[in-house]
């Protein structure tokens, strides 16, 4: 299985074949960096670590367990995948890795607000008083 992270730009229109037009979503994927490489003999499955994005630094310590001190730049995002192949830490991952892919199928996570009122969920600004 092939993973990346990325962030979401916006969204598009793009015309198609028969003339219609479908809503398609602008995402800029990568460059991820491993951080670790979880191995079948040590944890008993197979993943790595991804980082993506850089963090501003404001800590002067890095939390434990979080990053090792090898890695210069925090990342913003840390996810662990399941992914087949050789990877070692430090292995930059960009967007050359899906070559030959037609098709992606992206996952991902909502604003989760709940059950909002019309102000929040689609804002409205409130009567003046």
């Amino acid at each position: 299985m092939k993973a990346l992270i990325g962030s979401k730009v916006g969204m598009t229109q793009v015309c198609g074949t028969q003339g219609g037009f479908s809503a398609v979503t602008i995402v800029h994927a990568g460059p991820c960096e491993v951080l670790s490489v979880r191995t079948e003999e040590q944890h008993g499955y197979s993943a790595v670590q991804l980082g993506y994005g850089g963090r501003q630094t404001g800590f002067s310590t890095i939390a434990p367990g979080e990053q090792p001190a090898v890695h210069s730049q925090r990342k913003k995002f840390i996810r662990e995948v399941p992914l087949s192949g050789d990877c070692q830490v430090g292995h930059q991952l960009s967007v050359d890795f899906f070559v030959g892919v037609v098709k992606v199928d992206v996952v991902g996570v909502s604003k989760g607000r709940g059950f909002a009122g019309v102000i929040k969920r689609h804002n409205f600004s409130g009567v003046c008083a």
